[in-house]
């Protein structure tokens, strides 16, 4: 038998690729080195692990969850496609680091992600998940997910995530893997397929799409693009993190702002971030992307499919003279609103329609509004824990910024490009959003123009400078 005869009886689905997968392709082709979309977590997991049970358990989800059984086409052909597999095995791999001294294994860990980082992904012929079992000492286990970004996102983490301890609990109290796969078949048929999405997205009204597009973006001459003010950034190309937390009482002050003038926390952030944009470019009017979950879609199950439902659309912020913050807050909420709905239009052709084409966005946004289920993933739970040691993604956007809100908490994450930014003046941004956010929530109806957007510590700096300086007088 051939080898296409044998290709040919293991395909289950062909699909189109959704403008967000074509995008991460293109980047992927232009950049074969780039570790750019490359996902991975560590977990440390408790107790004594069944080896035999964590492939079987891994087995299962990918059976459940065909995205992971996924190979992106493209070679010889005009337009790639993505095949569904009826049959992948995941890469699976048992390391033994229990015979090195404990001072070494966590460097020796650190090594190995950071190789299977650097390994990427064959788009075409590679399992696009790699699942690691790491043995660093009497019941001690380590695990790492290698996952490629093009099938899968945030949301669809923490239902793999939390499949995997399920099937894995249930082998281990003594169900059979026919009996789980049995289960496996039922649920599948209550949810649709990643595919029916592909097939949602054909169905749009691409004219409508790409004239609202145009009429929201038609005007705007600028470009938020931030300089790096620091001498010497790193040479290398990394990506590094800063963090951020709002107090409790800081949050409450905006969850209040939020709830008086009944907009979202999201609209809030997703404002400030762009007063904070215009604060350094010197203009009243950007634009950056908004990354948005792709889950407003009326699929049967959409909030249970894996797969990469996230988009990117531009987000405009501008202001006149006289607005209010309040009145922005609400322009924005109502763009947001308006721009959602046409967020099947591929991002690529909307910055086509720009003056700026390819330059348009710079930056990044997300309001993360998922999170992992806690009582599944720690190891106060019952059965497996899984707790998370550290995770890694990667974007080709110098900057991205995260915010989520958590236990009361407003959390921000700065993803920046070490190679193009310090970490002090990333630093700075992150106080300015603080000091933006906290002047809106004290006074929404202050004219945005008279509103403050630099940091006690900055306006001492300037004042200093000022003062140092030996001005002649007139």
């Amino acid at each position: 038998m051939s080898s296409k005869m044998v290709l040919s009886s293991n395909v289950e689905n062909i699909y189109s690729l959704t403008p967000v997968q074509e995008g991460m392709l293109y980047h992927k082709l232009m950049n074969g080195d780039s570790t750019a979309y490359v996902v991975q977590h560590r977990f440390e997991l408790n107790g004594l692990i069944n080896e035999q049970k964590v492939k079987e358990a891994i087995q299962l989800v990918t059976m459940k969850h065909d995205v992971l059984r996924t190979s992106i086409v493209f070679e010889k052909l005009t337009v790639p496609r993505q095949i569904i597999l009826k049959n992948r095995t995941i890469e699976y791999e048992r390391v033994d680091l229990s015979g090195i001294a404990a001072y070494d294994r966590n460097n020796k860990m650190d090594m190995i992600a950071q190789v299977d980082v650097e390994r990427g992904f064959d788009l075409q012929r590679d399992s696009l998940l790699r699942v690691k079992l790491v043995h660093f000492g009497a019941n001690q286990y380590k695990m790492l997910w290698t996952i490629h970004h093009i099938i899968i996102d945030g949301w669809s983490l923490s239902i793999l995530f939390s499949d995997f301890k399920t099937y894995y609990d249930m082998l281990e109290h003594g169900k059979s893997l026919q009996s789980i796969m049995s289960i496996v078949e039922t649920d599948k048929k209550r949810i649709e397929k990643y595919g029916d999405y592909v097939k949602w997205l054909e169905q749009q009204n691409a004219n409508e799409g790409i004239a609202y597009w145009e009429k929201l973006l038609s005007d705007y001459d600028g470009t938020a693009d931030i300089k790096s003010m620091e001498q010497a950034p790193l040479a290398v190309e990394t990506v590094s993190l800063s963090k951020m937390i709002l107090s409790k009482e800081q949050t409450a002050r905006l969850q209040n702002l939020a709830a008086t003038h009944h907009i979202t926390m999201n609209t809030i952030v997703e404002t400030a971030w762009g007063i904070v944009l215009q604060a350094y470019t010197g203009a009243k009017d950007v634009v950056y992307g908004k990354v948005i979950s792709g889950r407003h879609v009326a699929i049967r199950g959409i909030e249970k499919i894996v797969g990469p439902f996230i988009v990117t659309i531009p987000a405009r912020i501008r202001y006149k003279e006289d607005d209010k913050v309040v009145e922005v807050l609400h322009s924005t909420q109502l763009q947001g609103t308006k721009s959602t709905a046409y967020s099947y239009c591929p991002l690529q052709e909307i910055m086509s329609l720009t003056k700026q084409k390819s330059e348009l966005i710079k930056y990044l946004y997300a309001f993360e509004n998922y999170e992992l289920d806690e009582t599944l993933l720690t190891q106060n739970s019952e059965g497996l824990g899984l707790k998370i040691e550290a995770y890694r993604e990667q974007t080709n956007y110098d900057l991205v910024l995260i915010a989520n809100y958590e236990y009361g908490y407003l959390r921000f994450q700065m993803q920046y490009a070490s190679n193009r930014y310090g970490s002090k003046e990333i630093e700075a941004m992150l106080l300015r959003l603080q000091v933006v956010l906290l002047s809106f929530a004290n006074n929404p109806e202050i004219k945005l123009s008279e509103l403050e957007t630099i940091t006690g510590e900055e306006k001492e700096q300037i004042l200093g400078a000022f003062n140092d300086t030996s001005l002649p007088y007139a």
